[in-house]
């Protein structure tokens, strides 16, 4: 509900202290179960070092120890929780949005995820998981590429795309405008 957002007081990428020169994808809403973010760092770990990614809820500080090892350090970001209302304007400076859940229950299976509406809210490009409802609509809508989040190797490669090709993300984050108001509460 538009009506209800608020401007954040800092952005994304102010508060992480990452440049508009980096790729910044940015998952969004707390750590839980059923995400394949390993999966995502494992990715990440293979893109060029000005690709970085943003977690942006409660609980992704417990993976310090696997950002570490795999020498993410400063390109991996855990950010405490905004206030519901800030969310969509904090997160509008990253790049895209990556979705990683897995179908790992029914409920999982036909989620769509406050994280998926709100990417769209804030007119970013999507990489998502082929889960029915998720699919549907960002096919429908042609917000961005479908992932097996439980493949690094398929994350990595859409992650790639959208480094190499700004044109497409560019159409995305088009679609993603105009996705907004026919996804909005009211319909």
């Amino acid at each position: 509900d538009g009506r209800l957002q608020r401007p954040a007081p800092r952005t994304l990428r102010e508060a992480i202290g990452v440049s508009r020169a980096a790729f910044l994808f940015v998952v969004v809403g707390q750590a839980k179960r059923g995400q394949a973010v390993s999966e995502m760092l494992e990715a990440l770990s293979r893109l060029p070092a000005s690709v970085h990614a943003a977690l942006v809820g409660a609980g992704y500080e417990r993976l310090a120890p696997a950002i570490r090892a795999r020498g993410l350090e400063g390109r991996v970001h855990p950010v405490p929780p905004v206030k519901p209302y800030e969310v969509v304007s904090f997160i509008a400076d990253a790049d895209a949005s990556l979705l990683l859940y897995c179908p790992r229950s029914a409920n999982y299976l036909h989620c769509l995820p406050n994280g998926f509406f709100q990417a769209i809210a804030a007119g970013l490009p999507l990489l998502y998981p082929e889960l029915p409802e998720i699919q549907r609509l960002a096919g429908a809508y042609d917000l961005g590429l479908p992932i097996d989040p439980a493949s690094p190797a398929s994350v990595a490669a859409a992650m790639t795309t959208f480094v190499r090709e700004p044109e497409r993300v560019a159409a995305y984050r088009a679609n993603a405008a105009r996705a907004r108001g026919a996804l909005g509460w009211e319909r």
